[in-house]
C-alpha cells in the first residue's frame, strides 16, 4: 500500500498527465454532444485524471496537514521525464503509427515502469488492454481512431 507521500507525488504526476491529455485532445475535432468528434474521449478522460488526481492529493494533504513543498522530495525524476516525453511521444506518433502499434509500446512501457512484472506479462497487458480498448472506441462507440501509415501500406494506398 501506498504511503500518503507516495499518494501525493501520483497525484500530482496523473494532474499533469490528464493536463497533458487535455492539451493534446483540443488538436482534434470534439465534435458535439450529438456526434463526438475523436477528441471528445482523450478531453473527458484528460479531465477526469486531473479532478482525480486534485481529490487524491489534497484529501491527502488535509490528512496529512504538509506542504505542497513535500510532494517532490525523493522524487526519481528521470523516471517521471521519461514517462511525460512517452506521453507527448504517445500524442505526437498516434496519427502516423496508428492507435493499436503506438498504444501497445506505450502501455508496455507504462506497466513496466510502473511495477516489477516481466517482459511476457508487459507485453500480453499491453495487447489486451490497447485491443480491448480499439475494440471499445472504434466498434463499439464508433469513434474514429487514426489508422496509420502502415495500416496505409498494408491496403496498398501508402504513396498514393
Amino acid at each position: 500500500m501506498l504511503n500518503r507521500t507516495q499518494d501525493q507525488k501520483s497525484g500530482l504526476f496523473w494532474f499533469v498527465a490528464g493536463a497533458v491529455i487535455v492539451y493534446f485532445s483540443m488538436e482534434y475535432d470534439l465534435g458535439d454532444r450529438h456526434a463526438p468528434g475523436p477528441g471528445y474521449i482523450p478531453l473527458i478522460t484528460g479531465l477526469c485524471m486531473m479532478l482525480l488526481a486534485c481529490v487524491l492529493v489534497f484529501r491527502d494533504i488535509r490528512r496529512e496537514r504538509e506542504s505542497i513543498s513535500s510532494l517532490f522530495r525523493s522524487t526519481n525524476w528521470l523516471r517521471v521525464t521519461i514517462t511525460i516525453f512517452a506521453l507527448l511521444a504517445y500524442a505526437v506518433l498516434l496519427p502516423y503509427t496508428g492507435f493499436l502499434i503506438i498504444s501497445i509500446l506505450l502501455m508496455y512501457y507504462l506497466i513496466r515502469a510502473a511495477g516489477s512484472y516481466g517482459r511476457g506479462v508487459s507485453a500480453g497487458a499491453a495487447i489486451l488492454f490497447s485491443a480491448c480498448s480499439y475494440y471499445v472506441f472504434a466498434t463499439l462507440l464508433e469513434v474514429p481512431l487514426p489508422a496509420g501509415l502502415l495500416y496505409e501500406w498494408m491496403q496498398g494506398r501508402f504513396g498514393q
